[in-house]
């Protein structure tokens, strides 16, 4: 979930990875097709349909994990929508 609206593309920058071969997708600020508050369900959609998702952002400050694991967490909704056929 996204709570600062738009703000997030002045942290994130694309990559310019998979952009010369036209595989490279954007993602935009979408609440999806179904929510119950559409404020709060506010959160970072691919589109169009691409292979490729490269975003950075830089970090202010340096860490050291020598010798712990690096752990990143992400979460993903998939919507598959079937039409029975008739």
């Amino acid at each position: 979930m996204v709570t600062d609206g738009d703000k997030w593309t002045k942290r994130w920058s694309k990559s310019s990875w998979k952009q010369s071969d036209g595989s490279a997708g954007e993602f935009k600020l979408s609440a999806g097709k179904f929510h119950g508050d559409e404020a709060e369900a506010k959160g970072l959609q691919t589109g169009p349909d691409s292979k490729f998702f490269a975003y950075w952002a830089e970090m202010k400050k340096a860490f050291d994990n020598t010798k712990k694991e690096l752990v990143v967490q992400v979460s993903l909704v998939l919507l598959i929508i079937q039409h029975a056929q008739l």
